[in-house]
């Protein structure tokens, strides 16, 4: 019999797939996943920021991409954000 070990593979996602995902995930709340385009944005919402579309609100700043995809259960533990 051959000793067979389990090898943790990470699979790549990214950033653009895990933000598509977030957006199909948050879209039933009528929200999304905005990025900061200029650097008044980026300095007052941060890198990644949540919208909600119906009073076009923001509701979330400062979005950790990776952090939030876990949390809404679209990024899997075997995978990783592509860097």
């Amino acid at each position: 019999m051959e000793n067979r070990k389990a090898i943790a593979q990470t699979v790549a996602v990214t950033m653009r797939s895990l933000v598509k995902r977030i957006n199909r995930k948050i879209a039933t709340d009528r929200e999304i996943l905005k990025v900061s385009r200029d650097a008044t944005l980026q300095r007052q919402l941060g890198e990644f920021y949540v919208l909600e579309l119906r009073f076009n609100g923001v509701v979330r700043k400062d979005v950790d991409p990776e952090e939030f995809g876990r949390e809404l259960g679209v990024l899997q533990p075997w995978e990783g954000l592509k860097h």
